[in-house]
């Protein structure tokens, strides 16, 4: 017997038939969401905070899930969010498959559908495909619910996802258990089983367990059978999970009733019609009220059994579940056999055949086994095209490289070219640049040995200069004091001598001046160089023989040595050069 499974993370997930539940009372997930609703929330995190609760309650409270996913959906509606729309559509199907309302499941995901491929979402996309798979499936339509369970599988491959891998895997080993398939229904088991264990999902590994279990109580190894169910059952109250624990304690029931162990098969059966009671769940409700009938059927209990046929039945139609309609019309030809009444038993029976035949025919048999294949066949073609492209871009890979160090090599010698070049531009240039600087120097050098020799002769001048004035200027002075006072002593005879002598100390002192004068200028020491040469230019033209004019824009010294050296030009030049010009140069 196959049951539901949920898996949330964050978005609505469902994968396959066995699952999880984790009821109201001792779910700290569903209490943080509750406090959550009473904050100051976003419209939009509010649709989603209430379609999560919805989800939360699916597996122990219709009702509430049912109110609080309507309240997400009428939010949703309201501010146009779209993406909230298609969570709501998703978690409130999800509430009906649960409990065996498949047509009004497949109402909500072929509503949340065009949403979702709307928004793009593939992992969404795939996880709506695959619950609607399970209500296929449920519902009897099983090549429908094999093409949803390929779709999904081929996203969720495309995805590596192996978790989602793992519940289509179980979902499509179920599927296939149903047609009789039981080497392709192991396949999927075993794959799904691994990926579960490799998780640690206890959920998925019982849920898988009791399918192996099935699928083994099919093909006669009831052994084998019962010992799956029994590991199965064990996760399954271990966490909790009573959709699937119902699942596993129908399944051991079938095998003690085909045992003729009627006391074992009804103590299971009954256990397994009441946890479905419990959770509501109709699909299982049909289905389990049929098997504890069966039972009162074959101990010709049959005042107990007829209640719980007509409600099964009842049931069943209501949600539309053409399995449990269909083992409801064989009960019922059973039972009215065994009381004799083969009209009744007849009739029933021709219902049986007629739904038996509309569930699985030889064309949809053959549609689904081409559809295996057609998928088997996409799946092989993708893998050698992922190795022949694996292949083309290893070739594509090794040319590159190949390029690239053909390239580098080329970069590499151009590069050692242009070195090469650019180190004897840089030498040249380098060495043109020392020649350069070296004749720079050596200028220089030459103006500060001239300015030194300059500075030099100057200082000697001046040394010279001093020498005269304190020297012989004060020797001339002494001497001409000394005659001069000799002058009234001599007789008058002697003193035109004396007067001679006077007159040529009176030259030589003089001369001493004007030689003093012309080493070291006093003018400009006294009063710099352009009030020096305005002097200058006035004795000159004071005598006459030339006119000068001077103008400069020079306001300050050009320096002490500088100064001395154009002093000296203009004195020499004034003083001496008869073609000196009658206007100076502008520049001083």
């Amino acid at each position: 017997m196959l049951r539901l499974h949920f898996f949330k993370n964050y978005i609505s997930f469902f994968f396959f038939l066995s699952g999880s539940c984790i009821m109201a009372q001792n779910n700290p997930i569903l209490d943080s969401l509750l406090v959550k609703l009473k904050t100051n929330l976003a419209d939009t995190a509010k649709t989603l905070i209430l379609s999560d609760i919805c989800w939360e309650y699916a597996a122990s409270d219709k009702s509430k899930a049912l109110y609080y996913g309507n309240r997400a959906l009428t939010l949703a509606t309201q501010i146009n969010y779209e993406t909230g729309e298609a969570e709501c559509f998703n978690s409130i199907g999800t509430v009906y498959l649960r409990y065996g309302e498949y047509d009004v499941a497949l109402d909500y995901y072929n509503k949340a559908l065009p949403l979702i491929n709307k928004l793009g979402a593939k992992r969404k996309i795939a996880a709506t495909l695959s619950k609607m798979g399970v209500a296929y499936q449920q519902k009897g339509d099983y090549k429908t619910a094999l093409e949803k369970n390929i779709r999904a599988l081929k996203i969720f491959e495309e995805l590596n996802d192996q978790t989602a891998i793992g519940y289509s895997a179980n979902n499509l080993g179920e599927l296939y258990g149903r047609l009789k398939q039981y080497d392709k229904a192991n396949k999927y088991y075993q794959q799904a089983y691994e990926i579960a264990k490799s998780k640690n999902d206890k959920a998925g590994m019982a849920s898988v367990l009791g399918n192996i279990g099935r699928a083994d109580e099919l093909k006669g190894d009831n052994e084998k059978a019962i010992e799956y169910y029994e590991m199965g059952l064990k996760l399954t109250r271990e966490i909790g999970d009573k959709p699937n624990m119902a699942g596993i304690l129908n399944n051991i029931g079938l095998i003690y009733r085909k045992n003729n162990n009627i006391k074992k098969g009804l103590e299971y059966y009954t256990e397994a019609l009441e946890v479905s009671k419990e959770i509501d769940d109709k699909h299982g409700m049909a289905l389990y009220m049929n098997n504890v009938a069966n039972i009162y059927i074959d101990i010709n209990k049959f005042d107990k059994a007829l209640p719980l046929l007509t409600e099964a039945l009842k049931i069943a139609q209501q949600v539309g579940i053409k399995p449990a309609i269909k083992n409801c019309y064989q009960s019922f030809s059973n039972l009215y056999a065994k009381q004799n009444d083969y009209k009744k038993a007849l009739a029933y029976h021709e219902l049986y055949a007629q739904i038996k035949d509309s569930l699985f025919s030889e064309e949809s048999s053959q549609q689904i086994a081409e559809m295996q294949t057609k998928y088997e066949s996409e799946k092989k073609e993708k893998e050698n095209l992922s190795l022949k492209r694996r292949t083309e871009v290893q070739e594509l890979i090794i040319e590159k490289e190949s390029e690239k160090r053909k390239n580098q090599l080329i970069l590499s010698l151009s590069l050692t070219g242009l070195l090469a070049v650019s180190s004897l531009f840089i030498y040249n240039r380098r060495k043109q640049k020392q020649k350069a600087s070296h004749a720079a120097e050596l200028l220089e050098i030459e103006k500060l040995r001239f300015k030194e020799i300059i500075e030099a002769e100057e200082k000697e001048r001046s040394r010279i200069a001093q020498e005269l004035h304190d020297g012989l200027g004060q020797l001339l002075s002494s001497a001409r004091l000394n005659v001069a006072s000799l002058e009234d002593a001599v007789p008058i005879e002697d003193r035109p001598d004396v007067e001679r002598s006077l007159k040529i100390i009176d030259d030589a002192c003089t001369e001493v001046r004007s030689i003093s004068h012309n080493l070291m200028p006093s003018a400009l020491i006294r009063l710099g160089l352009i009030p020096a040469i305005t002097e200058l230019v006035t004795n000159v033209n004071s005598a006459k023989s030339i006119n000068i004019d001077f103008s400069t824009n020079v306001n300050s010294s050009l320096g002490k040595s500088l100064d001395i050296t154009v002093y000296r030009v203009i004195g020499i030049s004034a003083q001496r050069d008869p073609s000196f010009p009658h206007q100076t140069d502008p520049s001083f």
